[in-house]
């Protein structure tokens, strides 16, 4: 019951700003081999993230249409509340856990302040993929794909905020149960549950809990306050529906690779057609022609019912993608936002301000490049109905809130507070 003394602290969160990190520049060295050529630089990559993170993450080359990076990686249990919708095809299969039981015997699993992980944390597998074009277009530059790279594994610290949680509670669970199940004394069994509630930091009445035969409530409870924590720190699907990538992207933040990170996304966003990145004149093109096709296949009744399924369908396409946070712009401005929390740290020192005040600049001006649109269809989608025209309020205020938590101003005082120290 002693093994958990205090709250969680979330992986991220617990990361210190160091300027540019020895992982990203050790990145940057490999991937500067594979941009030229060398896709057996590639195997060298694993390596370089087990020395500085300890983590087991393995990289793997797919043909793929999209240049796009992402990471794969497994939960012990498959059949665990939080695995990944692309293991249901081992629905069913059993794994071997002896070696993690073994790890969590000792309650070990814990990231440092520089990111590397230790406990059960450097057992669990997970594989970058790599679009094959992305490594052969000669798009990208080897700091951006280093960056890439980072945002990937900050995916797998997110996991360990979550996976943390629900290891911590399943101790408790047990220890508690098994404490119980020894003494029907109901003022030290009243303290069992008291201290279990504590440790997790929930509200349970021990006093109703402690009498004997309530210890399958006592674990009803605590499994539904775990369930209700972690949505709660994922947010609202609609509402939050970026926050993952956010906490991905702050990973690389962290780590000295805001500008890089920044500019690969603008490039795969530009590849990949987003409206964000279109100019005025490609903007007013696209929908006028899409605009023009429907018309036109209005006018004939012999072409009237296809014209009307297919509008259909791409409203119904839109409308999966309405309310996505997962966005150039939003990207830009939760990066923005990063770096200028980052500079509200008093202790920084001089260097790692300017380096994030130029950061701060690039990210402002690459932001300035794109103009939040969206498709005629989108528009419409959003206004069907009150509901949806209520979420889209509410992000709304919720990206002006964010803004007006982490404005410019505290950009402008660190500028000043550097230019007086260089004087």
């Amino acid at each position: 019951m002693l093994r958990f003394s205090g709250p969680l602290v979330p992986s991220v969160e617990a990361l210190l700003y160091r300027g540019e990190s020895p992982l990203f520049h050790e990145l940057k060295l490999v991937l500067a081999d594979a941009v030229a050529g060398d896709q057996s630089a590639l195997l060298r990559v694993a390596s370089v993230i087990k020395n500085h993170t300890h983590m087991d993450i393995s990289v793997q080359v797919i043909d793929s249409f999209d240049c796009d990076l992402a990471i794969v990686f497994m939960p012990f249990d498959v059949n665990h509340l939080l695995r990944d919708p692309a293991l249901q095809a081992h629905e069913g299969t059993v794994f071997d856990v002896t070696t993690y039981q073994a790890l969590l015997g000792g309650g070990q699993a814990a990231v440092d302040h520089k990111g590397a992980v230790s406990g059960v944390f450097t057992k669990i597998p997970a594989v970058i993929l790599v679009g094959s074009r992305l490594l052969t277009q000669g798009q990208v530059t080897a700091a951006e794909l280093a960056a890439g790279f980072l945002h990937e594994i900050g995916h797998l610290y997110h996991y360990f905020d979550i996976m943390g949680r629900t290891v911590a509670t399943s101790f408790v669970i047990r220890d508690t149960m098994a404490l119980l199940a020894k003494t029907h004394d109901l003022t030290y069994r009243s303290q069992l549950i008291d201290t279990a509630a504590k440790t997790l930091e929930f509200d349970m009445d021990a006093v109703d809990l402690a009498p004997v035969g309530q210890e399958k409530a006592f674990e009803a409870i605590v499994i539904r306050n775990t369930v209700a924590k972690i949505q709660g720190d994922l947010g609202d699907s609609k509402l939050f529906g970026g926050e993952v990538e956010f906490l991905a992207d702050s990973y690389a933040v962290h780590s000295g690779a805001a500008k890089p990170l920044a500019s690969f996304f603008a490039k795969l966003a530009k590849a990949d057609g987003h409206t964000h990145t279109y100019s005025d004149i490609e903007y007013i093109a696209t929908e006028a022609g899409k605009l023009a096709l429907f018309v036109a296949g209005t006018l004939s009744a012999i072409t009237l019912p296809v014209t009307a399924l297919i509008a259909g369908l791409f409203i119904a396409y839109a409308g999966r993608h309405a309310n996505d946070r997962n966005t150039p712009v939003e990207r830009m401005e939760a990066v923005h936002a990063d770096l200028v929390n980052l500079l509200k740290d008093t202790t920084l020192p001089q260097a790692f301000k300017e380096s994030l005040l130029t950061d701060v600049q690039f990210i402002s001006g690459l932001r300035e490049q794109m103009v939040e649109r969206s498709s005629l269809v989108t528009q419409l989608w959003l206004t069907l109905s009150p509901s949806r025209r209520h979420t889209y309020k509410q992000i709304k205020l919720q990206r002006e809130i964010g803004k007006l938590v982490n404005n410019d101003l505290f950009a402008h005082a660190a500028k000043l507070s550097t230019l007086t120290a260089a004087n």
